[in-house]
């Protein structure tokens, strides 16, 4: 079988503040019904507050062979608001503080889940950033679910965790991002660490290390496990209208070794040609690269073109 996507892009600016809608449908024989999704965002900013308001629908059978999606069957209510003061002290240029979540439904309408979140952090002089955020998740599984060794039951689960970051500018010829994420999960325990490496060689030539590992500790049938996630990624420019964007990874779950290629020109002012190519090995030994039991690829174009209005 084969399928057919189309989508399309609306983006309104003004000001410090935007509007962005898209939608995309797949035409997939295998079904009738519920291929399509869709997402509005409104973020509306000034100096001192902002609001944001974010719509995501994705339908249960959308697949559109490109890129990664997360969660299928789900309606998504995102609010969040800022309060962002300048103290005008010597070493510190703004505080930003931030409070929102969302709630998940199916497709039927049932609640999913919800995330309900506070965010504090300071920026300084340099632009380098330190904070903190609490977040509380609720979810509610309606059939069990597969977590790499074990399995999640079913249930209500309602967890907290917070998050300590720091990050050093990126107008640095070397910059870095590393953060730690102790806390609850689903009724056990989870500790993330989570780090980024931007080395600048030249403005048109960027290379960066990302890199995650994780601990769960959860009360079911193998439930203490670690992940590991390491990925490099390489920026090329040929001006400011020519560019590509390469990420290879590779995680030890899946066992797969990915690479995203995409190159992007900007043939005037707000419209774009993409071409993005994909692919995906996954090795029966991580030691032994050349034994590879499957071998996916795919590729899309997409052209925009801005009007405006």
């Amino acid at each position: 079988w084969s399928s057919d996507v189309c989508s399309s892009d609306l983006l309104r600016f003004w000001g410090a503040s935007a509007m962005t809608v898209w939608v995309s449908n797949v035409w997939d024989p295998r079904f009738a019904s519920s291929t399509g999704a869709g997402n509005a965002n409104l973020f509306l900013r000034n100096d001192r507050y902002s609001y944001q308001f974010d719509y995501l629908n994705i339908g249960r059978h959308f697949d559109p062979a490109m890129g990664y999606i997360r969660r299928y069957d789900m309606v998504r209510y995102t609010n969040d608001v800022g309060f962002n003061p300048r103290p005008g002290w010597r070493l510190v240029r703004q505080f930003r503080f931030n409070a929102g979540g969302f709630q998940i439904f199916g497709q039927d309408g049932a609640k999913q889940s919800t995330q309900t979140y506070l965010k504090a952090a300071t920026v300084f002089k340099f632009a380098d950033e330190a904070g903190v955020w609490i977040t509380n998740d609720s979810d509610r599984p309606d059939e069990p679910f597969q977590l790499v060794r074990t399995t999640i039951p079913v249930g209500t689960y309602s967890y907290t965790h917070p998050k300590f970051y720091v990050n050093t500018t990126p107008a640095r010829k070397l910059s870095q991002q590393f953060s730690w994420e102790p806390g609850g999960f689903y009724g056990g325990t989870k500790s993330s660490f989570v780090g980024r490496i931007l080395y600048k060689i030249k403005p048109q030539l960027q290379i960066t290390y990302n890199f995650q590992r994780d601990h769960i500790e959860v009360p079911f049938a193998n439930g203490t496990f670690s992940t590991r996630l390491d990925g490099v990624s390489l920026f090329i420019a040929a001006g400011r209208h020519f560019y590509s964007n390469s990420l290879i990874q590779y995680d030890n779950v899946s066992r797969q070794v990915q690479a995203n290629i995409r190159v992007r020109w900007i043939h005037r002012p707000g419209s774009d040609l993409y071409l993005v190519y994909n692919t995906a090995h996954k090795l029966l030994d991580p030691l032994e690269p050349r034994r590879v039991t499957d071998d996916t690829k795919a590729g899309v174009i997409k052209l925009t073109y801005l009007i405006g209005f």
